[in-house]
């Protein structure tokens, strides 16, 4: 016969206090954890207890300060790569530029790719994450947020002994997923093995009609001379949004 350790010994005392409690028995309780593994079992079941109650007669519990249609693309914004100072971005507080956000929620919805330019701090990256939450939304998390130095980063790290993805799957992870956030083209140095991962990415992606949101602080000439001419033609091809507004991190900061 299998020995039962401690921690489940422990446990399976403090369940059978807790029913003798129950049923009206008296019982004495050791002291220290023990008595403790009862009050949480106690706790425990009583939370089931509720929870049941509350699925029996339809209702779902949130916490507070959340609503039902926040929370769904916020509790994936982490899974889709999103960092954390970019998990609560949204169209709803991204200050202004109502008809650009319009615009680019519209864009969501039809299955557009699109290239969003503009300098640095104009709220690129925002206005993409919110486009990738509006995503979340209406398809699930089949969706991803990445730099492209952080992809060339991973794809580079593949080529390790000791790498747990190859080369050829995290090409395709990016290539197939319906909706890709590539942020910060022109971030890195130009090189051969950039401009060939990049092309291949965008060439498969375009092919297949997955959605794509690239952006950068590059006018599409500059990625021609960045890149190539096939990955400019290929960006090309995608609606074109040039953001010609100040710093966003310095205009949220003043006043109303």
């Amino acid at each position: 016969m299998e020995a039962i350790n401690p921690e489940d010994q422990a446990l399976l005392e403090a369940q059978a206090r807790l029913d003798k409690r129950r049923q009206g028995q008296s019982v004495t309780d050791p002291p220290g954890l023990s008595r403790l593994n009862t009050d949480l079992l106690e706790i425990i079941e009583n939370c089931k207890r509720k929870a049941a109650e509350h699925q029996k007669n339809g209702v779902i519990v949130f916490p507070a300060q959340a609503n039902r249609e926040d929370m769904k693309p916020r509790s994936m914004m982490s899974r889709c790569g999103v960092d954390r100072k970019y998990e609560s971005c949204s169209f709803a507080n991204f200050h202004g530029a109502d008809k650009l956000k319009a615009d680019l929620s519209r864009l969501v919805e039809g299955g557009k790719s699109v290239m969003i330019t503009g300098n640095t701090g104009c709220g690129k990256t925002h206005l993409s994450v919110a486009m990738l939450a509006e995503y979340i939304k209406g398809h699930g998390d089949s969706a991803l947020f990445v730099t492209l130095p952080d992809l060339l980063l991973e794809i580079r790290a593949s080529f390790s002994d000791r790498a747990t993805r190859t080369e050829k799957e995290l090409v395709d992870c990016y290539s197939t997923n319906q909706f890709l956030v590539l942020d910060d083209l022109g971030a890195e140095k130009p090189t051969e093995f950039t401009v060939a991962t990049l092309s291949l990415i965008l060439d498969r992606r375009i092919r297949q009609n997955r959605q794509t949101v690239i952006t950068t602080n590059l006018t599409l000439e500059a990625i021609e001379g960045y890149s190539n001419a096939r990955i400019a033609s290929r960006i090309s091809e995608m609606e074109q949004i040039r953001i010609s507004m100040p710093d966003y991190r310095k205009r949220r900061r003043v006043p109303a």
